[in-house]
C-alpha cells in the first residue's frame, strides 16, 4: 500500500553553489552517459550564489494514485513547499544530494528513484527539469527530461521533489 503523501527530511548537505556545471553533473551522476543533453544545459541553471553552503533538504512525493483527477504530483508538492515557505532546490543541490547519499534509493524504498529539482528550463514550449536518478546496482545518473514524465502513474511513486528552507 502506498503512503500518501510520502516525505523525507530534513537531510542536511553541504555543497558549492557555484560548482561548475559539468563537475556538478559528474559528482551527482557518475554513470551519466557522455552523450546526454544534461551536460550541455548549464547556462540554463546559473549558480544562485558563491561558495560552500549548508542546506536542509526536504523531499516530497505524491504518487498519482493518491491524487484527485486533474492534480499533478508536482503541483501538490509545490503547494506543500509554498505553505511551508520552502523553495525549490537547484539542480546543483540535487546533484550534491546524490553525491553525498549514493544509496538514497534504499533509504527511500523506491527503485528506480528520481529526485527532481523543481526549477525548470524552457526550450520553446517545453518545460524541462533536471534530476538525479538511482537505479539497480547503485547506478546513479543525472538527467534532464520533460516535466510531465514525473506525473505519470508509472513513475510518480518513485519521484521525489526537492525543496530547501528559504
Amino acid at each position: 500500500m502506498t503512503r500518501c503523501p510520502r516525505w523525507e527530511g530534513p537531510i542536511t548537505i553541504k555543497f558549492a553553489m557555484d560548482l561548475p556545471w559539468r563537475e556538478a553533473v559528474a559528482a551527482g551522476g557518475p554513470d551519466t552517459p557522455s552523450i546526454w543533453s544534461i551536460w550541455d544545459v548549464g547556462d540554463e541553471f546559473k549558480p544562485e550564489g558563491k561558495g560552500i553552503v549548508e542546506r536542509r533538504i526536504y523531499l516530497r512525493n505524491y504518487p498519482t494514485v493518491c491524487l484527485e483527477e486533474g492534480n499533478s504530483s508536482e503541483d501538490k508538492a509545490q503547494a506543500w513547499a509554498k505553505q511551508n515557505r520552502y523553495k525549490a532546490c537547484s539542480p546543483r543541490a540535487v546533484f550534491a544530494l546524490s553525491k553525498k547519499y549514493p544509496s538514497l534509493h534504499t533509504l527511500l524504498g523506491t527503485s528506480p528513484t528520481y529526485v527532481v529539482s523543481p526549477q525548470k528550463a524552457f526550450f520553446g514550449a517545453a518545460s524541462l527539469a533536471c534530476y538525479a536518478w538511482w537505479g539497480n546496482y547503485s547506478t546513479r545518473m543525472a538527467s534532464l527530461d520533460w516535466s510531465t514524465l514525473f506525473n505519470s502513474p508509472e513513475t510518480s511513486p518513485s519521484v521525489w521533489y526537492a525543496f530547501m528552507e528559504s
